[in-house]
């Protein structure tokens, strides 16, 4: 049987920023594209997604919004409210309300949370002291004491909620990384004290009966590191941490020395001898290993790919969700569907409209079932690739 993954399953907008609503979004298992004109909003789609999954984000704080999101971990049903009052002006108190509830196999738990009170309800292990800041965690983290027998599921759901973030983002900080100098932000890549390896990100597994700074990894080591020395051309990927802190009894360290070595038995450090495209790749595919459980969102997912490159990436992702903002046909086109409702879910449309008083506000929404079985019929028939038929809807 597969491991759960976290989905994002709807939203529903009150109200947000200069969007027009309310506007409801159902979302796909599999690959979800955002598309429409520049400036229509694609991007803070994804960043309004990423901020209601794992909070933290100054984003949340510098909208007003009121947004239900559910989202599913297997069984585990989660849903809640947030609401936040817009802060006009720099060093404005802020004022958040959540209010949620969890379920699965009959099993239910209720808690509320924020600015103005404490976290409580009849999941709630503890009672949490009401805060100012917008909630810097997965709003559902410590609401398990109602049932244990949930509490290993809210764990795991804890730690895929905190591992989603944009791709664009984690790119950065993976060149820093490997290049040597991570951010402060970026967690440990792998953790060692008494008891033995303690992480839960892993993007390739350590070896217990080595230290820490004694690990190595090659393409034989892993299917994934395997996959990207072949769509690069090497005869090889070499992986060794670099150096490791001490503190607490704990070994940690935060950057990797990734080495590629060519066919003719030259190598050098990846930072170096890979392209723009090239390092996205092998990116992308180590955030992917890292963050098993967790959705992929990135804007424009394939740029800087060969066209050779989109298949294998799509088989990586394999049955993942993905909720990626799109303005190339290389990804569109290889989009499949298996109803005209999967065309619906899958995609989202983004644009601006200007009003009679000269304001812009953005639309979000989905087509209209009569463009998605237009689309899903003639996408049957072969007739056109996805792009072309897009286009011919008036859609993209």
């Amino acid at each position: 049987m597969s491991e759960p993954r976290l989905r994002l399953r709807r939203l529903v907008i009150h109200k947000f920023g200069d969007l027009l609503g309310p506007t409801e979004l159902e979302f796909a298992d599999g690959m979800n594209v955002i598309i429409g004109e520049n400036g229509g909003g694609k991007s803070t789609l994804l960043r309004l997604i990423v901020a209601l999954i794992c909070p933290g984000d100054e984003f949340l704080k510098r909208f007003g919004m009121d947004v239900e999101i559910e989202l599913t971990f297997g069984a585990l049903a989660i849903a809640y409210r947030l609401l936040v009052a817009r802060r006009e002006k720099e060093g404005d108190a802020g004022a958040w309300n959540v209010v949620g509830q969890l379920s699965q196999d009959g099993v239910s738990l209720d808690w509320t949370w924020g600015s103005d009170r404490e976290r409580s309800g009849s999941g709630v292990a503890e009672k949490q002291p009401a805060t100012a800041e917008t909630p810097d965690s997965p709003p559902w983290f410590m609401v398990d004491e109602g049932a244990p027998e949930l509490e290993q599921v809210l764990i795991e759901t804890w730690l895929a909620g905190w591992a989603v973030g944009r791709l664009d983002e984690a790119n950065e900080a993976f060149a820093s990384f490997t290049g040597g100098s991570p951010s402060p932000d970026f967690s440990a890549f792998l953790e060692r004290s008494a008891d033995g390896f303690s992480r839960a990100r892993w993007a390739l597994e350590p070896d217990p009966d080595r230290a820490l700074d004694e690990q190595r990894w090659s393409a034989a080591d892993s299917t994934w590191l395997a996959s990207v020395a072949a769509l690069l051309r090497a005869s090889d990927l070499g992986v060794k941490p670099g150096p490791s802190l001490r503190r607490g009894g704990v070994d940690r360290c935060f950057s990797a020395d990734i080495r590629v070595i060519w066919p003719d038995g030259s190598y050098a450090p990846a930072a170096d001898a890979l392209s723009f495209g090239q390092r996205r790749l092998l990116a992308l595919f180590w955030q992917l290993n890292v963050n098993k459980a967790a959705p992929l969102i990135s804007d424009e997912l394939v740029n800087g790919f060969h066209h050779s490159w989109v298949r294998p990436v799509l088989d990586e992702i394999g049955d993942r969700q993905s909720i990626v903002a799109v303005q190339n046909p290389l990804l569109l086109d290889e989009l499949s569907f298996d109803s005209a409702d999967d065309v619906r879910r899958a995609i989202t449309l983004c644009r601006m409209k200007t009003l009679e008083n000269g304001r812009r506000q953005w639309i979000w929404e989905k087509p209209s079932m009569e463009q998605a079985e237009r689309l899903f019929e003639a996408w049957g028939h072969g007739m056109s690739y996805v792009s072309e038929l897009l286009k011919r809807e008036g859609l993209w």
